[in-house]
């Protein structure tokens, strides 16, 4: 018979690591970036000025939605964990109360 295993402290120790890196991720954009821009709009101005702004901010767009999906991977990731753990809870508790002929 064909055996599935996992291994709940790598799948763990994985959510930690993807919630470390968006939570990394995230106080960049929030704090870092944003400071930056501020910088750049207080110091520069002009249509180029304009242009670069606007680029800028689709590309925090885009680490924004960056984040949402390394979050939606971390949360993945735990309902699988929590689901592969109650399944091999479930099929011990069958195999201890299985009567065999």
């Amino acid at each position: 018979m064909d055996n599935i295993e996992f291994d709940f402290h790598i799948a763990h120790t994985q959510e930690q690591n993807i919630g470390q890196i968006r939570q990394r991720f995230s106080d960049v954009i929030s704090e870092k970036y944003e400071t930056v821009m501020q910088e750049v709009y207080s110091g520069w101005q002009g249509d180029n000025s304009q242009l670069f702004l606007y680029k800028a901010k689709v590309l925090q767009e885009r680490m924004e939605h960056t984040t949402l999906l390394l979050e939606k991977a971390e949360e993945a990731l735990h309902a699988a964990a929590l689901k592969a753990e109650r399944t091999e809870e479930k099929a011990k508790e069958l195999g201890e109360i299985r009567v065999y002929d």
